[in-house]
C-alpha cells in the first residue's frame, strides 16, 4: 500500500497535477494578481500568479528553508508541497526536474525527494520509510533577480497539497518558509 501511495504521489508531481487528496490550506490569505501563487490559490483561479515574470539572475543568491510540521498522528511518510515564489525576484536555474534545479534543493533529513520547478513554484514530494520528522525539510538556494528588491519570506508561499501515512491520506500537515540569509 505504501509503495502505491508513493508511486501515485510521484506520478502526480511529475505530471504537474494537483493531488486529489484533501489539502491542508495555510492560514495565508489568497490574493490573486500579486505575482505569487499563494496557499489556497490555483492557476485556474489566479492565472496571473502563475505567469513567469522576467528575471535576469544576479550573481547573489537567497537561501530559504521549508519547515514541516506533521499532525500528532498518524506518522506521515509522504508529503507533497508547493513552494510558490515571485519569479520577478527569485529564480532557479533550469526548470522541471533539471539537475541544475536539484542542486539548489538540500534535504537535511535525507528524505527521498522528487521535484518539479514550474518557474513560479517548486512542487516537492518528500518521502521517508517510516515518518517525516518535524522540522527542516528542505533548503532552497534561489538566484536573486537583477534590479529587484531584496527578497523576503513574503515573496514565497508554502502549501501542503497532500500528505499521507501508510494507512492513506492524512490531514493536518503544515509548512513554513524561513529566510536563512
Amino acid at each position: 500500500m505504501r509503495q502505491l501511495t508513493v508511486f501515485l504521489l510521484l506520478t502526480t508531481i511529475l505530471a504537474g497535477a494537483r493531488p486529489s487528496a484533501a489539502a491542508d490550506a495555510s492560514s495565508a490569505t489568497a490574493s490573486c494578481g500579486n505575482k505569487l501563487i499563494d496557499a489556497g490559490e490555483t492557476c485556474a483561479q489566479c492565472g496571473e500568479d502563475c505567469a513567469v515574470q522576467p528575471c535576469k539572475p544576479a550573481q547573489s543568491h537567497a537561501l530559504f528553508a521549508v519547515d514541516f510540521t506533521p499532525p500528532p498522528t498518524p506518522d506521515i511518510s509522504t508529503a507533497v508541497l508547493r513552494i510558490g515564489y515571485r519569479s520577478d525576484r527569485l529564480s532557479l536555474p533550469g526548470s522541471g526536474a533539471d539537475k541544475s534545479v536539484q542542486r539548489r534543493l538540500t534535504s537535511p533529513t535525507h528524505s527521498v525527494m522528487a521535484f518539479n520547478d514550474l518557474d513560479y513554484a517548486v512542487r516537492i514530494v518528500a518521502s521517508q520509510p517510516k515518518a517525516i520528522p518535524e522540522g527542516r525539510l528542505v533548503t532552497i538556494e534561489f538566484d536573486r533577480c537583477q534590479g529587484a528588491p531584496a527578497p523576503s519570506v513574503a515573496d514565497l508561499s508554502c502549501e501542503i497539497e497532500s500528505c499521507a501515512a501508510s494507512t492513506g491520506a492524512a490531514s493536518g500537515c503544515r509548512c513554513q518558509i524561513l529566510a536563512l540569509q
